[in-house]
């Protein structure tokens, strides 16, 4: 009997990108410069695929909470960018508290406060 097959782990930045590049490659979201995302993924260019990150406006402070209610110190670690993508243990852990403060800290005057209410 054969096995499971075995896939490679690889890094939260790359991990990242492979989720992250096809909504941008449709303007979806991210930089604009969709194709530097893939080139860097590509190149596992582990620097620039960090500071690109930072260019996802939607995706980035998700990580980044994530990270932060795990008191984990990279928002691109494997596991952060696993619970943001698809969901794990770190994602149970980010209360509905901490959500709420940080969703309201970011978008609040995005909108408006007459909106917001």
């Amino acid at each position: 009997m054969i096995g499971p097959a075995r896939v490679p782990r690889v890094a939260g930045p790359i991990l990242f990108s492979r989720y992250a590049y096809p909504p941008n490659r449709l303007g979806l979201c991210g930089p604009a410069d969709a194709p530097a995302v893939h080139d860097a993924a590509a190149a596992r260019a582990d620097r620039e695929l960090r500071e690109l990150a930072r260019g996802f406006e939607g995706a980035y402070p998700y990580l980044q909470l994530i990270a932060r209610e795990n008191r984990v110190d990279d928002p691109l670690s494997r596991d952060v960018v696993e619970a943001y993508w698809l969901g794990n243990a770190l994602t149970a852990r980010v209360g509905a508290r901490a959500l709420h403060h940080d969703v309201d800290e970011r978008l609040r005057d995005r909108v408006g406060r007459r909106d917001w209410a």
